[in-house]
């Protein structure tokens, strides 16, 4: 009779205990945030010095043009000097000044001069207007044009890659969080086992009471209930870890208690491989890297040609000159047409750069190669990873459902005395194992699903910041 008290006792303190626990928590449900994946990255981002670096890289972007592109400014430039003639021991200060202009993305460059010059008895002095205009190495503005289209593929490269870098960040955030969700679910299930194994107790208990259960059942359906409470407070210990980390990614230091409000990531898959690897391909950024790097080759190639040409120019030129400090008296008038060319040896370094910029553009094709093959491998495996795990879930409902029963049917009969306690107790087990499965199914679909998006480049799709852009 002690025995069976005290057994009562066991169970109703658990069962107080239970109890309490669901009313503290109740206690805090105004101060609840459900925290969706979108609310959790935007704070995250908003908090986390990596994400203002990657926007730090992008800022550089602005500048790229300004810094690399030969520029259109205006020159301005003052000649002094003193000429004094021996012969006559006569001398005198000179001066010129020209103000210029290049118009690199033609190939065009003009000028006008202010010259004067000490003379035998008057000074001289004349003004100047050429035009001049490139027909080799930056003929009509071709260099200028490649090295604008050498620039922007850079540009683009270095965006996608900074974009590639943001969706690194987001992976990180995106699998912490439904990892969390993971194991929210396993607490709820565990809760719920625990929460049942102590009704079961108490009934087992109820049961010896009235002599229809023995001791030996009592002491096991007790161990039962330490065995669910130990699980219990192993899965509660990892998700207040996980909680940390997610506070810890929002530099939320606050007190309120979270809990996730998304539960799975959508995708949908084609049904043949080959079909969602080519489309893939024909919007995925690191094909579009791959093809800006072989156009960059290409485009170093040709910019290498032709540093190794000749410069040469046509030119027309006015000069108005005279004496005097401006040209008034005798005037002279002088109009003038012709080509400049000035060529030198092409030298060692310069036919290296061309070399090079051939075996860098062989290099970049076999890369590219490399690089699709590599990718289509990892997402063929993660295709079928996918594919088994959806094959692997419906298996599970299976087992969920013909475990249901057999539960139910156990039930039933140990009410009636048909079965014994570990054949019940056996039936629950066995269905919160089948529980723990599902959820291990669904989280690790989640990471396929999260691997598969970050491998095709979906996964910061509609998220990446108007300066990753």
């Amino acid at each position: 009779m002690k025995q069976a008290y005290r057994n009562t006792l066991f169970s109703a303190a658990a069962a107080v205990c239970f109890l309490l626990l669901a009313a503290a928590q109740s206690s805090f449900a105004l101060e609840e945030q459900v925290l969706d994946t979108e609310l959790f990255i935007e704070k995250s981002c908003a908090a986390n010095p990596v994400f203002s670096r990657i926007l730090t890289d992008s800022l550089y972007l602005k500048y790229k043009e300004a810094l690399e592109l030969p520029l259109d400014n205006y020159t301005l430039d003052f000649e002094f000097s003193y000429d004094y003639k021996p012969d006559t021991d006569n001398g005198g200060t000179g001066s010129k000044i020209s103000l210029s202009r290049l118009f690199p993305a033609t190939g065009t460059e003009g000028s006008i001069n202010y010259q004067y010059a000490p003379g035998m008895t008057d000074p001289s002095s004349s003004v100047s207007f050429e035009i001049s205009q490139d027909i080799a190495e930056n003929a009509f503005g071709k260099a200028y044009s490649l090295e604008g289209i050498r620039i922007d593929s850079q540009k683009k490269i270095a965006q996608y890659q900074i974009a590639e870098a943001y969706e690194e960040y987001l992976s990180v955030l995106i699998q912490e969080y439904y990892r969390w969700v993971s194991v929210s679910e396993n607490l709820k299930t565990a809760e719920n086992g625990y929460k049942e194994g102590l009704k079961l107790l108490e009934n087992t208990e109820k049961r010896r009471a009235s002599m229809i259960a023995s001791t030996l059942d009592v002491s096991q359906m007790k161990l039962t209930v330490l065995d669910k409470k130990e699980n219990l407070l192993k899965i509660r210990s990892e998700y207040n870890k996980t909680v940390r980390k997610i506070k810890d990614f929002m530099k939320d230091k606050s007190d309120t208690v979270i809990k996730p409000g998304s539960k799975s990531i959508n995708l949908k898959l084609d049904d043949d491989f080959n079909t969602a690897f080519e489309k893939i391909k024909t919007g995925a950024r690191t094909f579009i890297i791959l093809g800006e790097l072989e156009k960059s080759g290409l485009n170093s190639i040709e910019i290498k040609k032709r540093a190794l040409m000749p410069s040469a120019e046509l030119f027309s030129a006015y000069r108005y000159g005279g004496t005097g400090y401006l040209p008034e008296a005798d005037p002279v008038r002088s109009l003038s047409f012709g080509v400049r060319i000035s060529t030198g040896f092409p030298d060692k370094k310069q036919k290296a750069a061309l070399e090079t910029a051939s075996i860098d553009y062989s290099k970049t094709l076999l890369n590219r190669e490399i690089s699709t093959g590599s990718l289509r491998l990892a997402l063929y495996e993660l295709y079928q990873q996918i594919k088994d795990n959806d094959a692997l879930s419906e298996l599970y409902k299976e087992k969920l459902a013909a475990a249901e029963m057999i539960l139910k049917d156990e039930e039933q009969n140990f009410k009636i005395g048909k079965s014994t306690l570990k054949d019940y107790t056996d039936a629950i087990n066995r269905l919160d194992s089948i529980r723990y499965g599902i959820q291990s199914l669904k989280a690790q679909k989640n990471i396929y699903n999260i691997e598969w998006m970050r491998l095709s480049d979906t996964l910061a799709e509609g998220k990446l910041p108007d300066l990753i852009n």
